[in-house]
């Protein structure tokens, strides 16, 4: 099974202060106390924003214009998993795609604890990757 490698992540750095404007849109009152980018994002920049008092963190991705419909589609599927409560998923907590405070479509989501599938890939055997690939390629209705 061939894993494509191609990246197309924008070339947009996330800083403390952009980040910290997109949580404030939030309305939650949270501050931002540090920032960091995550691995793994070949499409989009994810970054993970830390919050005053280090209780939680959200994270915080990026998508380029030419796949500005992926926004929506992980806007739906974790969406969709919330209504299985057993199912470990992030909550959406904002999304944009008007590009008012960054020129890209963004996505805050919950963190939750876990490990990066990336790292795994290569323990993972064929039919477990197919699996997966079935479940990312599943059209989206909604």
């Amino acid at each position: 099974m061939s894993r494509s490698k191609a990246i197309i992540k924008p070339d947009l750095q996330l800083t403390l202060a952009a980040a910290q404007a997109l949580v404030a849109q939030i309305g939650s009152g949270w501050k931002v106390a540090g920032l960091s980018e995550r691995l793994g994002g070949d499409i989009n920049g994810v970054y993970e924003a830390r919050l005053v008092g280090g209780a939680h963190s959200l994270i915080i991705k990026m998508y380029p214009d030419m796949l500005h419909w992926k926004l929506a589609k992980e806007v739906s599927v974790y969406r969709r998993l919330a209504d299985y409560p057993e199912v470990p998923v992030p909550r959406v907590i904002w999304h944009d795609d008007s590009k008012r405070l960054l020129p890209l479509n963004v996505l805050v989501i919950t963190k939750i604890d876990g490990q990066l599938l990336r790292p795994l890939e290569p323990s993972l055997s064929d039919v477990q990757l197919l699996d997966l690939a079935m479940i990312e390629s599943q059209p989206d209705y909604g």
